[in-house]
């Protein structure tokens, strides 16, 4: 059993995702004007919705989605990395 104040480094970006997450909803769209213009725009994106309360529009919807789509590909091209290939 793992302690209560340990992080899996395996669920890292799950962790910082939700202490985004969390942020947002705490300090409202205040985080979404701090962030850098030198961020990608889909993770400006990602800012500027993650927030309480926060309605989305038909483009934001679609550019999710997209984003959603493009992190499935990359996450299942990258999941080999760092494993073992049995040969």
């Amino acid at each position: 059993m793992k302690s209560a104040s340990f992080i899996d480094i395996a669920n890292l970006d799950e962790v910082n995702a939700s202490v985004e997450a969390m942020r947002a909803s705490l300090l409202g769209s205040a985080t979404a004007e701090t962030t850098s213009p030198a961020k990608h725009p889909a993770v400006q994106l990602l800012y500027k919705v993650a927030h309480a309360n926060h309605e989305i529009s038909v483009v934001e919807a679609t550019q999710l989605y997209e984003l959603a789509k493009a992190l499935e590909g990359f996450l299942g091209a990258i999941a080999p990395i760092g494993r073992s290939l049995k040969r």
